[in-house]
């Protein structure tokens, strides 16, 4: 922050309007400011910080005990300040509260205190509370360290020099603004503590497993430095181990190998096992088959016998009938001759009768 114009008007031993143009002192933003006791060097200082922060130096004085002792009743009192921060041009105007006449002449009222903070592209503030707070956040010290660091009066350079370490360090670190580099070194040192941590523990594990090992002629472990004295021994135990693990490795791989043969013959030999089967009940069907064959000759022989058989009965029916009508033929005409010998017609018709009668029977049997 870089004080670029103050006015002081009824301010302390200032009794008319004073303005410093501190611009003209060039931009280092660092100069001294003298005079005999009295002159109103710490009122200036008073002034900024009371601009600022509604608060003056001197901790034995308030805002409103700042009113010059020379204003006249309807003389108005304030400070006035512009300053430069961050590139950008601030404005801030206080108005403590004091005592002034009433319009008609008759008492006084209580001047109420007033603030106006004005930023680049913002509105004015105009709340005390919200002014100081944003003054603090842009500047980043808050009163007690602001006339620690920046307004050194009357020998208060002492008190930073005496203040202790825990308070100097929050005081140039908001002032420098280092909060980023104070974060930086924590994740550090938690990184390195981890990494410590994680040393040592490798260490005891180093400790713990070489103690395991059965070493010829070994000492006890109880350091770091005794197990670097049985490193060396310890790490040809290690490749004799490896050479070990290795061949382990080759005759595993080999019985892998042999099992997954036997498995593949396994395999192989059921497969065969069960074309076998596959064969013999293959065979038992043909068998079957060759029976079902013989059964079914059997019965188509049996079936043509009986179809012949049908055959031949059906020209035994016929001859049957055609016998039966030739019997009946006789025996009609033997009843024409019957009819004829009844007639009178002589013996010989009798004979012809009994001739027909006669055809009648054959071989003892009556054919009709």
């Amino acid at each position: 922050m870089r004080p670029l114009k103050l006015t002081m008007a009824m301010f302390g031993p200032y009794a008319h309007e004073t303005t410093i143009d501190f611009s003209a002192f060039g931009e280092s933003g660092v100069f001294l400011i003298t005079g005999d006791t009295g002159a109103g060097k710490t009122t200036i200082f008073d002034a900024i910080a009371y601009a600022l922060y509604g608060r003056v130096t001197n901790e034995r004085r308030s805002g409103s005990g700042m009113r010059s002792d020379y204003a006249l009743p309807n003389d108005p009192t304030y400070v006035d300040l512009t300053f430069e921060h961050g590139g950008k041009t601030y404005n801030i105007r206080r108005s403590p509260s004091y005592e002034r006449p009433l319009r008609n002449g008759q008492g006084t009222r209580t001047q109420a205190a007033r603030v106006c903070l004005t930023m680049p592209g913002r509105l004015p503030i105009e709340n005390d509370n919200e002014a100081r707070q944003e003054i603090e956040s842009l500047i980043r010290l808050d009163y007690t360290q602001f006339k620690q660091v920046s307004m050194l009066a009357q020998g208060e350079f002492l008190n930073l020099l005496l203040a202790k370490s825990r308070e100097r360090e929050e005081i140039f670190r908001r002032l420098f603004g280092t909060h980023v580099c104070e974060r930086l070194c924590r994740v550090l040192r938690e990184r390195a503590d981890r990494k410590r941590e994680a040393v040592e523990q490798m260490s005891r594990d180093m400790i713990a497993g070489l103690s395991e090992l059965r070493l010829p002629d070994a000492p006890n472990v109880e350091s770091a430095a005794d197990a670097q004295t049985l490193l060396p021994a310890a790490e040809g135990m290690i490749a004799a181990d490896l050479e070990r693990a290795s061949a382990l490795k080759s005759e595993i791989a080999a019985a892998r190998a042999d099992y997954a043969a036997a498995v593949q013959k396994k395999a192989e030999e059921e497969r065969t096992n069960a074309l076998f089967e596959q064969l013999d009940a293959a065979k038992k069907r043909a068998e079957a088959l060759n029976a079902q064959s013989q059964t079914a000759d059997t019965l188509r022989a049996r079936l043509k016998t009986a179809e012949q058989a049908a055959l031949l009965g059906d020209e035994a029916a016929a001859l049957t009938e055609q016998r039966r009508r030739l019997i009946a033929e006789q025996s009609a005409r033997c009843c024409c001759g019957y009819v004829y010998a009844n007639a009178g017609y002589g013996e010989s018709t009798t004979d012809l009768v009994f001739s027909g009668y006669a055809g009648i029977y054959e071989n003892g049997e009556a054919l009709a």
